[in-house]
């Protein structure tokens, strides 16, 4: 759950809490994938309805569909491109006197995103993995295709892996709300380490007499 603070419609009053939670779930749009995030918030009293605002930079709503008008309710879902963190904001508005309270609180959704040091390597070399991700991330689970998995942000001490094969690497964010996205997965190819070739000592030469 999100706490966030409105300005009041009336002056009369002092706050209003409202709560934000966020969804994550991923929809097909054709031959792109898209996320939609839904919303909630408190009731506040004495408003006609609320606008949703939205964008890819905080403090700054000005996607296409932003705001986003809902009247009868106190919630909403916005479909967004996956892998975007989107930065969210509610106000309560009066149609009769034209108030419109402020700004709550901003709430984004996580995107998982890592790096790693290299693609291939030997069984037994350490691989650097590194998190990535963008948005409000307040917890990271990977898993390393091996049975094995870690909840640190960035693993430490390195991963290794003892059998050659090829292992598939993802990464699982969850944000604020129990909101959660899923990293694509990368492929790291391990080898069996290649001996050096056997040497042998020279052989000492003769010379007849």
């Amino acid at each position: 759950m999100f706490r966030n603070t409105l300005q009041p419609l009336n002056p009369a009053k002092a706050v209003y809490s409202v709560v934000l939670v966020a969804v994550f779930l991923l929809v097909s749009l054709g031959a792109a994938q898209a996320a939609t995030i839904k919303l909630a918030w408190d009731a506040v009293s004495g408003a006609s309805g609320y606008k949703v605002h939205y964008g890819t930079t905080s403090s700054n709503y000005n996607a296409t569909g932003s705001p986003l008008n809902v009247v009868g309710s106190t919630t909403a879902s916005v479909t967004i491109p996956d892998g975007v963190t989107y930065y969210f904001a509610v106000k309560a508005y009066d149609s009769a006197s034209g108030r419109e309270s402020g700004y709550s609180n901003e709430v984004n959704n996580p995107i998982a995103k890592f790096g790693v040091s290299k693609t291939t390597v030997a069984t037994g070399e350490s691989l650097q993995l590194t998190n990535n991700s963008t948005g409000t991330v307040t917890g990271w689970l990977w898993n390393f295709g091996d049975g094995t998995t870690s909840t640190l942000q960035n693993p430490n001490p390195p991963k290794s892996y003892a059998t050659a094969g090829t292992y598939n690497v993802n990464l699982v964010v969850t944000g604020l709300g129990g909101s959660t996205h899923t990293s694509t997965s990368q492929s790291i190819t391990v080898n069996v380490p290649v001996s050096p070739p056997a040497r042998f000592p020279e052989m000492r030469r003769f010379r007849s007499l």
